[in-house]
């Protein structure tokens, strides 16, 4: 087995790094700016040095050369750096001594507008610092990654083709085409593939497997998120909302926790009309998808040390419902990368479980090939187009004639891919429900919580689900929680050097809040906006009170809410009691949003919803919707289990349909 190292990447390039940097900083970043602004943003700490800036720039170049835009965002960030300088000083931010330096950064944290211009500025500079080799061994985050130089491989993998190898346009037929390989659109293939049917997939993504799974944060978001993790919703102020793009879309990004639908969910699908979606109706596809993924509770191995507080916290409090959450990786071994690509296998995500089976039963794969175009006649579906790019980046076309399209985009783009495509539904794009969420970290100085080794979530507290609270928690890896930090200076580098023994813990809520996906918008980013409700926010102070009562009581140093530049930590159970009189506002928070729905979603008449209770767009023949788009949200629990099980029942009814026409 090879090992590789998260900051071997970096390590080896060092020289051509250094001396590329360099060029490129001195031409857009202007060093003695951006050098004064690193010294600022990272003095140093108890146990993480400062950086040598002329280092942390070069390795900044590194980036910003193979992201596009970057460059310009961290040239940009600067001007805005010294014009807010200009504004309090009369001077540029470098002209300022190194303390007055500090003093700035401090005061324009603890402004609501300038923080946010701030952390956008420093943006850049802090993906630098949390990835350089120095800061990662001194943290203690040094993540080793066991790659094998080869995986086996099945029959099934001939039944793929990348754009990249096409050497020509390509024209096919299938029963079904099938658009996307996430949660609805694998299961949809493969069930109807199980029965006997023609499925070409379509995935603008790329198929990775075990030995592209390299640990290294930046690389495998490149390779796995959309837009490199850009994809935000905006509630007015920007709300992170990650989606991927991959053969197996956002399963391979996410943290693998199963939840089948509460009782309260058939309740309200009931509510709006549809009995069909009733538990004794989605039974045997729920059954199935267990099945598939491998369902089974975490361990206490892999949800390590933070397991054992929540559990001594809930016990002092008279919580009653902590349990193990339940997983789609029965065999994982705890290595903390389950949002970047699962480094064993053992995550049963759609591209490990569903799309292989699919291919097995005779179903094919195009990937890279991003859909485009749907085919129409008489009325009715005929097919889709796709284009993709070859290995030399020339232009291919895919043309699939299928009589019936299943489009499984995800809630944010398939209703714009819809509107393209003369879907003109008035309910198309609205009726957005996710989960926002949120959480808390506990600094326990003489404990270290094993966060390279534990799940992202592993363990859960359901006291709240009255009211639409879910608690779950485990770690953050290294980066991703420095890069939600909207913090500087002193503050940010406390932070991230005690990041080994902090625990972690979120929440989310099931929303009452609505949001809409604008479907006339340009390019790949879909706009997305959302109102947070009251009441919402409401039991998300409930549920941070919770907590941070549970870490203190356990012997945590300082407890904090994730994120918020503007909430001073708490030290004491009479802290907290004068910390939750304050004026809590919906900005003071980090808010990220997951498990989008509703979108497309399916309804009883053609007033209610785009697509009928089979998931076939009104009013357009052979067109269906089988993602999260089509769920009537919310859920109040993770949905992909949900998700594949509405999908399965959808395609064994399209596959009813197929058998009685062939007949």
């Amino acid at each position: 087995m090879k090992k590789t190292r998260l900051f071997s990447v970096v390590r080896k390039s060092r020289q051509s790094v250094l001396s590329a940097g360099r060029r490129a900083v001195g031409a857009a970043l202007r060093p003695v700016a951006a050098r004064a602004f690193v010294e600022a943003l990272f003095p140093p700490g108890k146990i993480v040095p400062a950086p040598r800036p002329e280092d942390l720039l070069s390795l900044l170049a590194f980036y910003t050369d193979r992201i596009p835009g970057a460059k310009e965002l961290a040239a940009t960030g600067l001007a805005l750096v010294d014009a807010l300088s200009m504004a309090f000083t009369r001077r540029p931010f470098s002209a300022n001594t190194f303390r007055t330096r500090q003093r700035l950064i401090e005061k324009w944290t603890k402004n609501p507008v300038l923080t946010q211009v701030l952390a956008a500025a420093a943006t850049p500079f802090k993906l630098a610092w949390l990835t350089s080799p120095e800061i990662l061994s001194a943290a203690g985050a040094v993540h080793e990654v066991e790659v094998p130089k080869t995986v086996e491989t099945g029959r099934w993998q001939s039944q793929m083709m990348d754009a990249a190898d096409c050497e020509e346009d390509l024209e096919t037929e299938a029963d079904v085409a099938v658009i996307g390989t996430g949660a609805g659109g694998a299961a949809a293939a493969y069930e109807l593939a199980s029965r006997g049917h023609a499925v070409a997939m379509i995935e603008e993504g790329r198929y990775f497997s075990r030995k592209d799974f390299s640990g290294h944060i930046v690389q495998m978001t490149d390779r796995l998120y959309r837009n490199k993790g850009a994809t935000f919703a905006f509630s007015p102020w920007p709300v992170f909302l990650p989606l991927g793009k991959s053969v197996g879309g956002t399963t391979t990004i996410n943290s693998g926790t199963c939840f089948p639908p509460t009782p309260w969910v058939y309740e309200y699908w009931k509510s709006l009309g549809l009995p069909m979606l009733s538990e004794e109706e989605l039974a045997p596809h729920l059954e199935e998808v267990a099945r598939l993924f491998k369902i089974s509770p975490a361990t206490d191995e892999t949800i390590g040390p933070v397991g054992e507080i929540i559990r001594a916290g809930a016990e002092k409090l008279g919580l009653k419902d902590v349990h193990a959450l339940s997983r789609n990786a029965e065999s994982c071994d705890g290595q903390a990368l389950c949002q970047f690509g699962c480094p064993t296998g053992a995550k049963q995500s759609t591209d490990v479980s569903m799309v292989p089976r699919a291919l097995e039963r005779g179903a094919f794969l195009f990937t890279g090939f991003a859909a485009r175009r749907l085919l129409w006649e008489n009325g009715a579906v005929a097919g889709v187009v796709s284009r993709g790019r070859d290995a030399s980046g020339r232009p291919r076309t895919l043309t699939i004639r299928a009589k019936n399209v299943v489009v499984s985009m995800g809630a944010l783009l398939t209703p714009v891919f819809l509107a393209r495509n003369n879907v003109t539904h008035p309910q198309l794009g609205k009726n957005l429900t996710f989960h926002p969420a949120t959480g808390v970290g506990g600094i326990f100085p003489d404990t270290d919580m094993k966060n390279q080794a534990s799940i992202p979530q592993g363990i859960g507290i359901g006291d709240l689900a009255d009211r639409g609270i879910r608690l779950e928690g485990g770690t953050l890896p290294f980066v991703p929680y420095g890069m939600s930090i909207r913090r500087s200076g002193k503050r940010f580098v406390h932070l991230m050097e005690n990041w080994s023994h902090t625990a972690f813990f979120g929440f989310m809520a099931r929303d009452r809040g609505r949001g809409r996906v604008w479907t006339k918008t340009p390019g790949n980013f879909p706009l997305v906006t959302y109102r947070l409700h009251d009441d919402d926010f409401a039991g998300f102070l409930q549920a941070m009170e919770l907590m941070m009562r549970l870490f203190l009581t356990e012997g945590a140093s300082e407890v904090f809410s994730l994120g918020s530049p503007g909430l001073p930590p708490v030290r004491s159970l009479d802290e907290l009691s004068r910390f939750m009189k304050r004026k809590f506002h919906k900005r003071d928070f980090f808010l990220s949003a997951w498990h989008p729905l509703g979108t497309a979603q399916v309804a009883p008449t053609p007033e209610a919803g785009v697509c009928g209770p089979d998931h076939q767009v009104w009013g357009k023949k052979g067109l269906y919707v089988m993602d999260g788009a089509a769920v009537p949200g919310p859920l109040g629990v993770n949905p992909q289990v949900t998700i594949a099980a509405l999908s399965l029942r959808a395609a064994s009814l399209l596959a009813d349909r197929l058998d009685r026409e062939a007949l």
